[in-house]
């Protein structure tokens, strides 16, 4: 009885010993196999943050590949690294998850929100927002920047809400530990501009025949205008309203073409290289819409041309509208004024009496005088001011300063009166 137990357990070791070595084989085969990316061992891993949208979510759990150094990356994978630089806000390294986009040796280069390789965009149908790969502090406006071997260079699909490597640099191979292999071809293209003065006024125009609002007309003199401002901005490199470095605002360029009208404004921008991109962008922005649906303006200039700016061309936008809206003067500001005039032009006949009175006439002559130059000149300066108010018309920058300049002269004309009719009863 004890040898058929011994020679049955002897051949369970030998049969478990059998299995262990085959898993053993196996796992080695599995493993070469995985090292030489014929074969992928994959991993879950657990996104956190939005930097990946919409691609990965937060909170969302992705299954990656285990990363060996002997697989190969192509542009447009997305990988989980970690290195020194990738610490969160108490000091701890943690995993990113990004993109691939620049290879060994390539050159990149943010563009006015465009990354751009070996000199041509990258087009990429998988980012949240267009034209939105701005620059950080290790990636300046324009500047190239070559990918180290065994580096790449590295973004989130998010591009307004990622940390990548426009604030950290290049990651090397070996900080990679997880990979999904990106099955598309991602093309590059030339940035080339295809935008135009005719898309945008044809565009906008759409917007406010959605909104039942007016359409605008094309202004030659606003063209005028837009193309000495769209030139401005780019010889300056001066994207103010204020015009602060290149002193020549909006407009300063209205004035040099000679179109005036009782309102105008300005929408300028860059750096957008079709309709498209550039009105998905304004749609973000109320104030810019408030602009262009206004329906104060009839009138409408546009121009688009080319800055240069560290060595990088960027389409400039400018944008000018005008028009007119009657004003609308309230009824108690009418009547005060007339109530002015009509006292004005009671008063003066018997100031002008003062004239043919040798008594009062002789001896304050340039009082007389100046008092009825004065009632003289308000009683002509109010009736106008109010004939172009009851007509709804909008004052003239003289008209306003009659008003302003109105009070000071009732003042003197106050203070002479009193001083006329002290000498008068003196007499």
């Amino acid at each position: 009885m004890f040898k058929k137990v011994s020679s049955l357990l002897a051949k369970v070791i030998l049969i478990f010993l059998a299995v262990a070595v085959l898993l053993g084989i196996g796992a080695i085969i599995i493993w070469q196999l995985a090292r030489t990316g014929k074969i992928h061992i994959p991993v879950w891993v657990q996104v956190e943050g939005t930097s990946m949208e919409p691609t990965l979510h937060n909170g969302e759990r992705v299954k990656f590949n285990l990363y060996f150094l002997a697989n190969n990356i192509h542009r447009g994978d997305i990988v989980v690294f970690s290195n020194d630089k990738t610490i969160d806000d108490n000091g701890k390294k943690v995993s990113y998850v990004k993109r691939i986009l620049g290879m060994p040796g390539e050159e990149v280069m943010l563009q006015d929100g465009f990354l751009k390789i070996n000199g041509k965009v990258l087009n990429e149908p998988y980012i949240q927002v267009k034209k939105s790969t701005y620059s950080e502090s290790f990636t300046p406006e324009c500047k190239k920047m070559t990918v180290p071997q065994d580096s790449y260079f590295v973004l989130g699909d998010n591009r307004e809400s990622s940390k990548d490597s426009r604030d950290f640099g290049f990651v090397k191979k070996s900080d990679i530990k997880d990979i999904i292999y990106y099955n598309k071809q991602i093309n590059t293209g030339i940035f080339q501009v295809s935008l135009t003065s005719a898309d945008i006024i044809k565009t906008i125009n759409a917007e406010r025949a959605k909104n039942n609002i007016e359409l605008l007309a094309e202004n030659t003199k606003l063209d005028q205008a837009a193309n000495l401002r769209a030139e401005s901005i780019a010889s300056s490199n001066d994207w103010t309203t204020q015009a602060s470095k290149s002193n020549f605002s909006y407009t300063d360029a209205l004035n040099q073409v000679g179109y005036s009208n009782i309102t105008t404004a300005e929408i300028f921008d860059g750096g957008y290289l079709n309709v498209d991109d550039l009105f998905n962008s304004w749609h973000k922005n109320q104030n810019i819409i408030d602009v262009y649906l206004d329906s104060k303006f009839q009138d409408i200039g546009v121009s688009v041309t080319t800055g240069n700016f560290q060595d990088c061309k960027v389409p400039v936008i400018s944008v000018i509208l005008g028009g007119y809206s009657p004003p609308n003067y309230s009824e108690a500001s009418i009547n005060s004024w007339q109530g002015a005039l009509e006292n004005l032009q009671n008063v003066q006949t018997g100031w002008q009496n003062l004239v043919n009175e040798p008594q009062v006439y002789n001896v304050k002559k340039s009082e007389v005088d100046r008092l009825n130059q004065i009632i003289s000149l308000r009683i002509s300066r109010l009736a106008l001011v109010l004939a172009v108010m009851k007509s709804k018309q909008w004052l003239s920058d003289e008209q306003k300063s009659w008003l302003t300049e109105d009070s000071n002269l009732a003042t003197e004309q106050n203070q002479l009166a009193d001083d006329l009719n002290n000498f008068i009863k003196n007499l």
